[in-house]
């Protein structure tokens, strides 16, 4: 991505998937969306790998509907999301420092939030 800059987009809600064609098209449109920049960080070094997996945590939690952990399938349901829009950013990103950040995360998304 050459313009250092992330929008994540919710694919998934509940788990379930859009459905394909114009109906996909539409509920995409109006999907939410988090735009997420890294001009500032130089992904060669580690400490700006962390920097980028914590925005891009953070923003995954903003566009994936949030429930309360009590409510268990629907927890899990926002769980999915959150692992889902990570994924996908992370693979348009293409950052080694990016992926042994996510890969050496012992921070819960609780703790991330502000």
């Amino acid at each position: 991505m050459s313009n250092r800059i992330a929008i994540l987009t919710l694919c998934t809600v509940a788990g379930t998937t859009l459905a394909l064609g114009a109906s996909q098209q539409a509920a995409a449109a109006t999907a939410p969306s988090v735009t997420v920049s890294y001009r500032d960080l130089d992904l060669s070094r580690p400490a700006d790998g962390r920097a980028l997996y914590v925005r891009l945590v953070r923003a995954a939690d903003a566009v994936c509907p949030a429930v309360p952990s009590y409510e268990l399938e629907r927890f899990a349901a926002y769980q999915r999301c959150v692992k889902t829009v990570l994924k996908s950013a992370m693979q348009r990103i293409h950052s080694i420092t990016l992926e042994q950040a996510a890969n050496g995360d012992a921070t819960s998304l609780a703790s991330l939030r502000r």
